[in-house]
């Protein structure tokens, strides 16, 4: 139904666009126009994502604008396209092609300079490769996004980075810093009296207290959440609290009530399609329904947990569903089953290089091998566990967040090169455009002097081409008076004897003056076929047949 409707929208647009074209064609641009219908379908793109909620129609949508803002190269909406389509892809949990976009609108917000854009998309990106456990990635991005909010004063987006960057330390198992950048976030809440904030950074900081074993504290910050809970209307931060809140009454060992706000938070993850909140939900209820030895339902929940963690590519939650259910295999004898999905889990460590689990992996493996009565690979890997879990939570976990770090510096400045090498392309091209307008400038200045000083000679030149005309046509007028004087001087006796007008007395003088008949038709400004006339009736009335004769009749 909606695709129909999609395709009805594209024919009216079409068609006023062409009505556009056609009526207005002397006002509106094909470009305009173009951004225009673009406009169009981008905003029903947003109202299929936000209000409907049909995210593959909303970015195929996009992607028509996005192509249509390409084409008219429209610089400040194809990294806007490019971020929406991206967080459409968010919505579906598509994380491999919200990366893809997400790096397109952060390539495009680079090249007009949009610092807050840039500092957002960064984000974005940096919780994604988070989600995908590649977290050398996921701190270049936090770092850089940080770098740039606090250039623009974006103290939210500080906020959220501060708050992301814990999240991103307590996966590490870096529980003090992740403590300290959400004390950080905090700090600034509290500053802007931002509640929602205030709120979700409880929630944070209980979670890193649980995760590093400081029960004490994590029900303190807890509590400090529960009267702010109704303050937010955010999707992951309600049911984050609710899946915090849970966790509380399962340390406690209240099971009726830890189940009861795990519920809650599936029950809200699944109303937003939260996928992520239901994946975590799924494996809490796994865990429970695990230690109450009811196996049908934990592993229902537990594969649930490990199909939606696989449809959001979060390896690190897959890897823990995974155990999950070999841990409810083995306790049913299941070894084959069990040993095969700690295998999978165990692979998707090294492959994926998320060694703070592999402790985990190593005491299912233990767990085991134990129950199948192989003491020897039992006790092998015990000793795997330990030692590996001394190392991590020891000097080398600092050692690989230091190189983390050290790798971010790196990237950090390899980047301000690159934005300082794309500084200086920018300012060559303003330069070279510069430059194309002052010549251009100078071609015009000269153009129009050249012009100026072309039509300034033609205008002397038919002032004097004129100035000669008239000097002409005042001399002829002064041969007419001459000749009019001279004629005067003929015999009237000869005029009045024969009979000559005064044209013909004219024509007669110029004969004795020398004239050929086009001289005469020229001085008195007749054709040569009248002064042919006028000559023959001379030649009658005189009785005469050549000039010669008529001429010499003056003389008697």
């Amino acid at each position: 139904m909606h695709k129909s409707i999609y395709l009805l929208f594209l024919i009216i647009i079409a068609a006023c666009n062409n009505a556009s074209v056609t009526n207005d064609s002397l006002f509106v641009s094909k470009k305009d126009s173009l951004n225009t219908v673009a406009d169009s379908i981008y905003n029903l793109g947003r109202s299929y994502v936000k209000d409907s909620g049909y995210y593959e129609s909303g970015i195929e949508l996009y992607e028509k604008a996005l192509e249509i803002y390409t084409q008219i190269n429209n610089a400040d909406k194809i990294p806007e396209a490019n971020k929406l389509i991206a967080y459409a892809y968010d919505y579906m949990s598509e994380y491999g092609k919200e990366k893809e976009y997400l790096k397109k609108a952060l390539v495009g917000y680079t090249a007009i300079d949009e610092k807050e854009e840039m500092a957002i998309v960064m984000n974005y990106l940096a919780i994604v490769y988070t989600i995908m456990s590649e977290y050398d990635s996921a701190f270049y991005y936090y770092n850089k996004g940080l770098d740039l909010s606090y250039i623009t004063g974006d103290t939210l987006e500080i906020i959220e980075i501060c708050q992301n960057m814990g999240i991103c330390y307590r996966d590490l198992g870096d529980y003090e810093k992740a403590v300290d950048y959400h004390l950080k976030a905090l700090k600034l809440c509290e500053k802007i009296n931002y509640e929602k904030g205030v709120f979700a950074q409880y929630i944070n900081i209980a979670q890193d207290y649980r995760d590093s074993g400081h029960n004490d504290m994590f029900l303190k910050y807890i509590e400090m959440a529960l009267p702010l809970v109704d303050s937010t209307k955010g999707t992951s931060s309600t049911a984050s609290f609710y899946h915090t809140y849970a966790d509380a009454f399962k340390k406690r060992g209240d099971i009726q009530k830890a189940r009861e706000y795990f519920l809650k938070t599936l029950e809200i993850s699944d109303k937003h399609n939260y996928r992520m909140g239901m994946a975590a939900s799924y494996s809490e209820l796994a865990l429970l329904e695990l230690e109450q030895k009811n196996y049908p339902l934990a592993e229902k929940y537990a594969d649930l947990s490990v199909k939606l963690e696989q449809s959001i590519n979060n390896i690190g939650g897959t890897i823990l569903s995974m155990t999950a259910i070999a841990q409810i295999k083995y306790e049913q004898n299941q070894y084959t089953e069990a040993l095969k999905q700690i295998k999978e889990a165990e692979k998707l460590c090294y492959d994926k290089k998320i060694y703070d689990l592999l402790p985990d992996i190593f005491y299912h493996y233990y767990k085991a091998y134990k129950l199948m009565g192989n003491l020897p690979d039992a006790l092998k890997y015990y000793e795997k566990y330990t030692f590996i879990k001394d190392s991590l939570s020891g000097v080398e976990l600092n050692e690989k967040i230091s190189a983390l770090e050290i790798k971010y510096e790196t990237e950090k400045k390899q980047q301000e090169i690159e934005l300082l090498n794309i500084e200086n392309e920018t300012k060559k091209q303003k330069l070279n455009v510069r430059n194309l307008l002052i010549f251009s400038l100078v071609l015009l200045v000269i153009l129009i002097v050249v012009t100026a000083y072309y039509f300034r000679q033609r205008g002397m030149q038919q002032l004097n081409q004129m100035e000669s005309e008239l000097q002409k046509y005042l001399l002829k007028m002064k041969g007419l008076e001459n000749l009019k004087a001279d004629s005067e001087g003929i015999s009237e006796v000869l005029i009045t004897k024969n009979g000559l007008t005064e044209r013909e007395k004219e024509v007669l003088h110029l004969m004795h003056e020398g004239l050929s008949n086009t001289d005469i038709a020229e001085k008195i400004f007749v054709s040569p076929n009248t002064i042919k006339y006028h000559i023959k009736n001379i030649y009658i009335k005189l009785d005469v047949k050549n000039r010669v004769e008529a001429i010499n009749k003056l003389k008697v």
